[in-house]
């Protein structure tokens, strides 16, 4: 969910024509809102990607270990 709600929160900046952030200069708005915001959306996906390919790979071993127990 945080990285759902920071991507909506920059996309709420970007259709509103950065109303909320657009009277930054460029380097405050790398250091005080690009960089730190830019972590809630790169740490959650990698934990988001991480998750999601441990899932599968146990859905595929669940799957395996279902269709020899049918076989025999």
């Amino acid at each position: 969910m945080t990285l759902a709600k920071t991507v909506l929160y920059w996309l709420q900046e970007y259709y509103c024509g950065y109303c909320g952030i657009g009277h930054n200069s460029a380097s405050d708005l790398v250091f005080y809102w690009i960089i730190p915001n830019g972590l809630w959306i790169v740490v959650p996906a990698v934990i988001v990607y991480r998750l999601g390919t441990d899932l599968v790979q146990s859905l595929n071993v669940a799957a395996k270990a279902s269709t020899m127990q049918k076989t025999k």
